[in-house]
């Protein structure tokens, strides 16, 4: 699976660790989430690919949440991030 596809995944709740119940749960319960941005970091993915996978993607989901929060380490993931979220 691409790179592209493995992040576009996991923010859509579909990672390997999570119980397709777990996954409906919280879809149908929760108004707020916080993604941790890790995979600049530990796979050194681009920053700016990473911006853009993951901003489309929530943008996409159909879900009840209401507000999304990008955890980021560092200023410029924070620049790259709000420059992609507009």
């Amino acid at each position: 699976m691409s790179r592209r596809g493995v992040l576009a995944g996991v923010l859509r709740g579909k990672d390997c660790f999570a119980r397709p119940e777990t996954r409906t749960t919280a879809a149908e319960v929760a108004r707020t989430v916080a993604f941790p941005v890790i995979s600049t970091i530990v796979h050194r993915g681009p920053m700016d690919d990473a911006a853009r996978i993951a901003v489309e993607t929530v943008r996409a989901a159909r879900t009840a949440v209401t507000e999304v929060g990008f955890v980021l380490f560092g200023e410029q993931a924070y620049e790259v991030f709000a420059a992609q979220a507009g």
